[in-house]
């Protein structure tokens, strides 16, 4: 059951690359924006690695016979991390951040809406959004308490151990550039951000049924 995730991913990370990541810059977040533009500045070869690294890491995220990636593969992960890490403090001056009740209000009306995902507490600023789309189940993952970004997401099987954090993950992080974090969500895109966040949701459990949840 791995080779359609396989095949789905490099489909994936190759029409991004082709748009130049257009559909992915559009996600309001310093370290992805970082990671695309490292991607774009390196050769063919590294960005090829890259992508294998990624396809393997997402083959054994949500497969458990899987081998773990290889220290080439880890190596070509850890370029982009890196990439990603080194965050300026251009974000406070350059943008009037939304808060976090007006994020979190506008999103649960749109979960709710869309996919009836109702809203549990977990702990501080920490929520699972439990829904259904397309007739699959699955778990939005919320945390508005990480530090220096408004949100990070990840969605995951409803029915696994809800003390795995491995499992949960974001769109970003299956095509190497991001890990579900934002930063940049202001008034004014507020709407496209959300709209934009209930995409990614929707794109992971596309994924994660290639594997069978």
């Amino acid at each position: 059951m791995r080779e359609p995730l396989r095949v789905a991913l490099a489909e994936a990370i190759a029409a991004e690359e082709a748009s130049g990541w257009a559909f992915l810059r559009r996600v309001p977040s310093t370290a992805t924006g970082k990671a695309i533009d490292y991607l774009a500045r390196v050769d063919p070869v590294e960005r090829a690695a890259h992508a294998e690294a990624v396809i393997a890491e997402a083959v054994a995220l949500f497969s458990r016979e899987a081998p773990a990636p290889s220290a080439e593969h880890a190596a070509a992960l850890e370029r982009v991390r890196a990439a990603m890490a080194h965050r300026g403090p251009e974000r406070a001056a350059a943008i009037e951040p939304a808060s976090a009740t007006e994020i979190r209000r506008h999103l649960e009306a749109r979960l709710a809406a869309r996919y009836g995902a109702t809203t549990e507490p977990i702990d501080g600023a920490a929520f699972r959004h439990p829904g259904r789309w397309r007739d699959q189940a699955f778990e939005l993952w919320i945390d508005y308490g990480g530090p220096g970004d408004q949100l990070r997401y990840g969605v995951g099987d409803p029915f696994e151990d809800r003390r795995r954090r491995r499992s949960r993950v974001a769109y970003e992080t299956l095509l190497g550039v991001g890990a579900g974090h934002w930063d940049l969500v202001t008034a004014a895109n507020l709407d496209a951000s959300l709209d934009l966040l209930c995409t990614l949701v929707e794109r992971v459990v596309e994924m994660r049924c290639l594997v069978s949840w």
